[in-house]
């Protein structure tokens, strides 16, 4: 299983886009189960149940040579080269190599190779984008569409023997009619819905876009709140120590001071003499100045606070 996994993941980058990524992924998944699903199968059953040797193998051979030569050229970033071949390789390995390889045709062919044609042309829908890629994707659904159409009037061309057409020939208009609007509605259809796919895709895309400019403003914002909050932060711790500053000089200068004031003027309303009153007077006044320049310097700093 672990296996099965790293082969699916062949090419993916971490820098690969999530389109691509499926793209490439899908693309190796398909070559995964050709050599898986039909090339290993259908050599045992050729093993079992016939013994023409190396005709019989050619087609599973080449399908399984190929198989590889895609998951290899994923792995190796051809990502365009991996899905032109993992689009034709079941055509020409299942069909049209073992049909010429042989030199044999059947009736039944000619009712079930066009709608072999028709199912294998859904492989270029699955893995090419029709954004980027289009000038490689209706090129090669064209080819599956000129295989549908015309593919039987080549066989009858080039093969000398051919089986009784009777049935075909009485009803050929019915069964090109069919063939033609089947295709046209099948393809039409994968058009369809691929192009409402990828235009989902593309809104996805854009929807993703503008969340990660959205996610980025958010970032950028963020920091700049950070860094206003750091800065507010700071400020106020500044803030804080002028504060512890003022009460401290309240607490303990200006009431020295006032308390100064207090006693000296107690002092001078007592009994005492003239000369010391004088004195108390002198001291209130020079505490009252004192008292005055420390009030002016706590104003000051209160107006650079603020």
């Amino acid at each position: 299983m672990h296996l099965f996994q790293k082969i699916i993941n062949l090419g993916v980058l971490p820098e690969t886009g999530s389109a691509n990524r499926h793209f490439i992924r899908t693309t190796n998944m398909i070559n995964l189960l050709l050599i898986c699903a039909v090339a290993i199968p259908l050599t045992i059953a050729i093993t079992i149940l016939t013994d023409d040797g190396v005709k019989s193998y050619g087609r599973c051979i080449l399908l399984l040579l190929f198989s590889i030569i895609s998951l290899f050229l994923n792995a190796s970033r051809r990502y365009t080269l991996s899905k032109i071949t993992t689009s034709v390789t079941p055509a020409f390995s299942l069909i049209i190599f073992p049909i010429f390889i042989s030199n044999f045709i059947h009736a039944g062919m000619f009712l079930w190779i066009p709608y072999a044609f028709m199912v294998l042309g859904i492989i270029p829908f699955l893995i090419f984008s029709l954004e980027k890629e289009k000038i490689f994707l209706f090129p090669i659904v064209g080819l599956y569409i000129t295989f549908i159409l015309v593919f039987d009037e080549f066989l009858i061309k080039h093969f000398d023997s051919l089986p009784d057409l009777d049935f075909i020939k009485k009803y050929y208009v019915y069964y090109l009619l069919a063939k033609t609007v089947i295709t046209a509605f099948l393809y039409s259809s994968f058009t369809f819905f691929k192009y409402i796919l990828q235009k989902s895709q593309i809104d996805l895309l854009r929807l993703s876009t503008e969340l990660d400019k959205q996610n980025q403003s958010l970032s950028i914002l963020n920091a700049t709140l950070e860094k206003k909050v750091a800065e507010r932060t700071e400020k106020l711790t500044l803030q804080n120590d002028r504060i512890k500053n003022l009460a401290y000089t309240n607490a303990h200068e200006i009431r020295a001071y006032i308390a100064r004031i207090i006693g000296l003027m107690s002092l001078s309303k007592h009994d005492i003499p003239q000369h010391e009153k004088e004195f108390c007077d002198t001291k209130i006044e020079e505490n009252i100045s004192d008292l005055e320049k420390i009030t002016q310097k706590l104003s000051r700093e209160l107006i650079e606070e603020r």
